[in-house]
């Protein structure tokens, strides 16, 4: 997976989700990524944040809903 640098929060998708559904494709938020060796509920990394599923404060993300609130409408 190729990691961003720079942090950019136009790449992040608009919406509750760390994805993108365009023409039924999932487009996954470019700073999330699927741990393969981790249990699948926490197996979820989000390199904007700087943090994994495992992270009390980031548990949701093993299911790509968003703990940045970033371009969600309700910014956070």
């Amino acid at each position: 997976m190729y990691i961003l640098m720079i942090k950019d929060k136009n790449l992040i998708p608009k919406g509750f989700y760390c994805y993108t559904l365009i023409s039924g494709k999932c487009i996954a938020c470019p700073y999330w990524e699927h741990l393969k060796h981790m249990i699948e509920h926490e197996s979820a990394y989000c390199h904007y944040l700087e943090m994994g599923a495992w992270n009390s404060e980031a548990f949701l993300l093993w299911d790509m809903v968003k703990e940045c609130g970033i371009n969600t409408g309700e910014e956070i």
